[in-house]
């Protein structure tokens, strides 16, 4: 185990939606060493490493936070869609003789940049994960009193407008989450370097990205099929309404014909 004062930081952040990413490799191609693999920078900066993702994630390998903020200064207006709240993972890190990852503590067994960038992508993911995570965490807050009121009324004040506008949210969080390739499938940076899969998958398996992707579409799926159920019921109550005024236009018409063509009163 490695001594406290042997070890550096190792920080994830998620910005927002993405970068516009050619914007930003042009801009620290200017101002910063760096180096580009696919969709990843990386900024070598002082003694530390920069990881900048296209979908609007930044890891930092022993940075200041003096430093950071001169790097956000400098990247933040490339971004798309901020958060209002940034989302942050913070872990330390050393070297030794064997890769490990316990306690939020991760023993690399090789300085490498590229290693640091395999371990990276996941912690990358992890953190843009969460981000869904929490947008899902809030529709759940918003329609949880749905199901109870409905059990306890039998039907729901909720116009067929009001339902279509969940359902639309609710597909754009789905198509969010199962459109980012980057957070379901292995990156394709790994196709490149077969050499440094153990380090992703590792890491991988600690953060338990896979276990949390299936639990987040169960949550997306359970709400799907409320709102169904909802959109059903109204669609229900809607070809009612249309029903009654068909039959009252239809009596309406008999009522016309008896006093027009049978009594001849008009």
């Amino acid at each position: 185990m490695s001594s406290p004062e042997n070890q550096s930081s190792l920080i994830a952040v998620c910005y927002g939606s993405n970068f516009d990413f050619n914007d930003v490799v042009k801009f620290c191609e200017k101002n910063y060493r760096s180096a580009l693999y696919r969709s990843t920078l990386h900024l070598d900066v002082d003694q530390g490493d920069v990881f900048i993702f296209a979908y609007a994630t930044i890891v930092y390998w022993n940075v200041s936070h003096q430093k950071r903020q001169q790097i956000e200064q400098d990247i933040l207006p490339f971004l798309q869609k901020p958060m209002t709240k940034c989302l942050q993972d913070e872990l330390s890190f050393s070297h030794g003789n064997h890769f490990t990852l316990h306690n939020d503590h991760l023993v690399l067994d090789n300085e490498a940049p590229l290693v640091k960038l395999a371990v990276s992508h996941t912690l990358a993911q992890s953190v843009k994960l969460e981000m869904f995570e929490e947008q899902v965490e809030q529709t759940i807050k918003e329609t949880s009193p749905i199901p109870k009121y409905l059990a306890e009324h039998g039907k729901i004040k909720l116009s067929r407008n009001q339902i279509s506008r969940m359902r639309g949210h609710l597909f754009l969080t789905k198509s969010s989450v199962n459109l980012h390739y980057e957070l379901l499938d292995k990156p394709d940076f790994f196709w490149e370097y077969p050499e440094l899969d153990h380090y992703y998958h590792k890491t991988e398996e600690y953060q338990e990205l896979s276990i949390r992707l299936d639990i987040l579409n169960r949550k997306l799926e359970v709400i799907q099929e409320m709102l169904n159920i909802l959109a059903d019921q109204t669609n229900h109550q809607h070809s009612a309404v249309l029903e009654w005024i068909i039959i009252w236009l239809i009596t309406v018409e008999i009522a016309i014909f008896f006093v027009h063509d049978l009594f001849k009163w008009v």
